[in-house]
């Protein structure tokens, strides 16, 4: 794919966050097999669609998967385009901030000008020609200075997702008045804001000034260790550690010793709802976070009108269901209606499509009963 503006962008260094567990799909997601490494949406994996669609944005070499030592042999078999040594392994999980930290220190160990593009492994975009536009004028954006989230333009009045309502817009570099050249202007944030109820987001949805929190930044590697000494100085100081014994025989011990220190936070509790260099880039590319089993009704299915087939699915007078076959197996119903039924391996999940998002309980009540076998 030829993209303008790809050619004369600044090193650019993609982050593919590949460590989480994703225990609403389950039972297709386990413990070693999460989401992002399932084929849910085609042949291909998640990850393996992540991977793909960043090509474009920069070489193999230049490309970074931060993931959990219990997926990394997967996850390296799955991208086997990604230098070995670009696959970050965490010791412990520690959520996204200790992540990309861990990235921003590599990437900048090898380019003191690098642009991270931090992007989720485990989501779906449908028009790769208009995302890889978007990150171009992002990269622009973190190129001058600022950190750039994109958010999505809602398309209905969502409450699983998290929003951000912006302001005026951007057109000049953080550092200076010199405008900046980009295809899509940046907007500053007025307020991050949580999962709304019904109500409120069809409210947001007629207002027209929030936008789903993608969960995707660009930023250069040095900025965004600036803002982690801000703002996460106890975090930074054994990110610094880690940074200090890369390409030493001592890297790995140091690793795993730093992580046990550092506390668990998100990147976006811990510094992008604090900083002042925060702008975001109202986007449509076609994006779902596929975060959970009813959301795959959007993808359709001729077998149930409103609903979602995948696998060997055979459903007569069924309506609005999503039906999961892993390979091997064959789901088959008759006149059911609204209902997420999943077969994988050595369970079946059967759950009204409203009680999606519940499907985490279900983990939870195993882990209590002792039946982390089928986790």
């Amino acid at each position: 794919m030829t993209l303008i503006g790809l050619s004369d962008l600044p090193s650019v260094y993609p982050v593919i966050m590949a460590g989480g567990s994703g225990t609403r799909f389950w039972p297709a997601s386990r413990k070693n097999r999460p989401k992002q490494l399932l084929p849910l949406l085609g042949d291909r994996t998640l990850l393996q669609q992540t991977v793909e669609r960043l090509r474009p944005l920069a070489p193999p070499e230049r490309t970074l998967i931060v993931t959990a030592a219990e997926i990394a042999t997967e996850v390296c078999g799955q991208a086997p385009t990604i230098p070995a040594q670009n696959v970050l392994v965490e010791p412990v999980g520690r959520n996204t901030a200790a992540a990309i930290g861990f990235a921003a220190v590599v990437a900048l160990a090898r380019d003191p000008m690098a642009i991270l593009a931090i992007v989720p492994s485990d989501h779906y975009i449908a028009d790769h020609n208009a995302y890889l536009r978007v990150c171009v004028s992002a990269v622009r954006y973190a190129s001058s200075g600022y950190i750039v989230t994109l958010g999505i333009t809602p398309v209905r009045p969502e409450t699983g997702y998290g929003y951000i309502r912006f302001s005026d817009f951007v057109q000049t570099r953080h550092d200076s008045k010199d405008p900046v050249e980009a295809e899509h202007v940046a907007r500053n944030i007025a307020a991050f804001v949580e999962k709304p109820n019904v109500e409120t987001a069809i409210r947001y949805l007629r207002e027209g000034r929030y936008l789903w929190n993608s969960g995707m930044f660009f930023v250069r590697a040095r900025v965004i260790l600036d803002e982690m000494n801000l703002y996460l100085p106890d975090l930074k100081l054994q990110i610094d550690r880690v940074a200090g014994s890369l390409s030493t025989p001592l890297a790995d011990a140091v690793l795993r010793d730093a992580y046990q220190e550092m506390r668990s936070i998100s990147i976006d509790y811990g510094v992008m709802e604090h900083s002042r260099r925060l702008v975001v880039i109202p986007s449509s590319f076609g994006w779902s976070d596929v975060g959970s089993w009813d959301v795959l009704s959007e993808f359709g299915s001729d077998e149930d009108p409103g609903g979602a087939s995948f696998g060997e699915v055979v459903a007569i007078d069924c309506e609005g269901n999503v039906f999961y076959a892993e390979r091997d197996k064959v789901v088959a119903a008759i006149g059911v209606k609204d209902l997420i039924v999943a077969l994988s391996g050595d369970a079946v999940l059967v759950c009204d499509k409203s009680r999606a998002q519940d499907v985490r309980r279900i983990v939870d009540a195993l882990t209590r009963r002792g039946l982390s076998r089928f986790l």
